[in-house]
């Protein structure tokens, strides 16, 4: 019988959240599928109504579908090589800056091994073409009402 070892947990902890992110990938061609060849009928009426079921919100959905789309259909990028770029969700958001299979492999790879916050701030200056160290930021606060819930912008001038 195997030994288990903090290494062999980790390991194996590493192994299903790659394997989560496969499945998402795998999840996002399905929908595709169902959505492009009408699966759902005649059970269902539309294919909000497969997704309510599901209990998957159409957002989630369409993410998934762009990245199977986009990026496994139109730049034929593995689907091992996206889940391993540290999630499908980080994925999506570089999505709208992708033009390329060439600009798609260099996302995935700066994904693969920046922080989440890292890679977030280059998607936003790659997207607005203005460097954060550069900018001369234009804040604004939220205020919030904790009893009504009421949330407003208010500008701060420097």
């Amino acid at each position: 019988m195997k030994e288990i070892t903090n290494e062999n947990y980790c390991q194996e902890t590493l192994n299903l959240k790659q394997n989560i992110e496969e499945s998402f990938l795998d999840l996002g061609e399905r929908l595709f599928k169902i959505r492009e060849k009408r699966l759902y009928e005649p059970s269902r009426e539309s294919f909000d109504d497969f997704l309510m079921e599901m209990k998957m919100s159409s957002g989630t959905a369409s993410k998934l579908i762009n990245i199977y789309v986009k990026l496994v259909i139109g730049y034929q990028i593995l689907v091992k090589q996206i889940a391993s770029a540290g999630g499908w969700s980080i994925v999506a958001e570089c999505l709208p800056i992708i033009k390329s299979r060439e600009e798609a492999e260099e996302w995935i790879a700066k994904a693969s091994f920046m922080t989440q916050t890292d890679i977030r701030r280059d998607i936003k200056e790659a997207m607005t073409g203005v460097q954060m160290k550069d900018c001369k930021h234009e804040w604004e606060t939220y205020r919030f009402c904790h009893v009504c819930k009421l949330r407003e912008k208010t500008y701060v001038k420097e």
